[in-house]
């Protein structure tokens, strides 16, 4: 039977022990599982709904601090994590985080993961340093407490190393991940899904480093494994789908990009929704592929979509929305629908001769694709024989990138 199998019939079983239930006690008991074989399912809404419930019959049983309770606070934010909430999720992991180190000591196996748990959702706000420390903390009580080769030890190894990965230290990434997927691989067996996490980790960090042979090879191991395993409707398999496809996109092999975003694209909106961010993500690199394939029209489509799931979510005033605006000025032209390429571009110039002195002083100059904005701009402007102008803003280009002098032959190159 499949992981897929058996979690529908766990959910069933669940669900049938719970119309039956007579005693709250009980009933806590069997929503709390319920709402984590839900998560698994990536049934997200209908765990979250489930865990507040448990939540808060736990506290009319046993009081807010109960371990109980702590649990049902703790799978909240686990769900709430999931959802993309890191601010609710943040909270409530602050919460158990505080009372489990109080109760249970530092190095109480529950305290370690709720460290783990935090970790992973603050590192997804950026704030990387503190994440480290974290993790550090949890490697250093799980290696105490349990050895360097238990899996939970090996968990916290690969959640140092992913950070280490997102800090740009690659190095000290791939050695730590390579020692933790070995472990996995060692203690569990190469297809469990701790190895295939760990496979999918490190995979992405050989493809940063530039090892692409390596990085895609672990990532189709990982994302083939999961499938296998969890099915595609899921959110690990999701996240490998979505991971090798825009890999195998960076290394031009769009068409197969292109097969891996086709089934991903409906399957995190079916899971998650469409303006949750990583709905948003797949929306986002699905339509670059398309464009590297020419398919402008679906692409503008896509773009279209995101500016509109965007202004209501972040605003217009965003570089994220902005970079959107970029990109359908990219299809528009494809299509030679010039006038409205044009009026894009300016748009996405007109907002960045605005914000370019803030940027700078975070960033330094700017990428090479932010660069090319105003080199897409005067191709434009060229391809209508607007000549003139096209000068004028390329004569003005470098003052406003930072550059003494445009970069040679970019514009020619677009």
């Amino acid at each position: 039977m499949t992981y897929l199998a058996k979690n529908a019939e766990a959910e069933a079983l669940y669900r049938h022990s719970l119309s039956n239930a007579k005693h709250e006690s009980t009933q806590a008991m069997i929503t709390r599982n319920l709402s984590m074989v839900l998560l698994s399912a990536g049934k997200l809404e209908d765990a979250a709904n489930l865990a507040i419930q448990a939540r808060e019959t736990g506290e009319k049983l046993h009081g807010t601090y109960h371990e109980l309770t702590i649990l049902d606070m703790y799978n909240l934010a686990t769900i709430r994590f999931h959802q993309g909430h890191y601010e609710k999720a943040g909270r409530l992991y602050r919460k158990t985080l505080a009372f489990r180190e109080k109760e249970l000591g530092p190095d109480h196996p529950d305290t370690l993961a709720n460290a783990d748990g935090f970790a992973a959702n603050m590192q997804n706000v950026g704030e990387l340093l503190e994440v480290e420390a974290m993790h550090r903390k949890a490697l250093a009580g799980r290696i105490k407490q349990l050895g360097p080769k238990h899996p939970e030890t090996l968990i916290s190894m690969d959640n140092l190393a992913l950070v280490l990965s997102d800090q740009g230290r690659l190095a000290e990434s791939i050695e730590l991940a390579g020692e933790a997927l070995k472990g996995f691989e060692e203690e569990l067996g190469p297809d469990h899904p701790e190895a295939l996490t760990a496979a999918h980790r490190l995979g992405a960090s050989f493809c940063t480093a530039g090892n692409s042979i390596r990085g895609l090879s672990l990532l189709t191991h990982a994302y083939k494994g999961r499938e296998k395993v969890f099915g595609l409707l899921n959110i690990d398999t999701l996240d490998s789908a979505h991971d090798l496809a825009w890999q195998l996109d960076n290394v031009k092999r769009f068409v197969e990009a292109e097969h891996l975003y086709r089934p991903l694209v409906p399957a995190r909106e079916e899971l998650y929704g469409p303006e949750h961010p990583k709905t948003v993500s797949s929306y986002d690199s699905f339509a670059q592929a398309l464009r590297h394939l020419e398919k402008f029209v679906e692409a503008e489509n896509l773009e279209r979509k995101i500016m509109s799931i965007k202004k209501k979510t972040v605003g217009t005033d965003n570089e994220g929305y902005i970079n959107n605006v970029y990109a359908l000025g990219l299809d528009l032209a494809g299509q030679e629908r010039l006038p409205e390429a044009e009026e894009m571009l300016r748009i996405v110039l007109e907002w960045w001769t605005q914000n370019w002195v803030a940027i700078s002083a975070r960033r330094g100059l700017m990428t090479i694709r932010q660069v090319s904005i105003f080199a897409h701009l005067v191709v434009v402007l060229e391809r209508q024989s607007k000549q003139s102008e096209a000068e004028a803003l390329n004569q003005r280009f470098p003052k406003i990138a930072g550059y003494e002098h445009t970069p040679p032959d970019l514009v020619k190159s677009l």
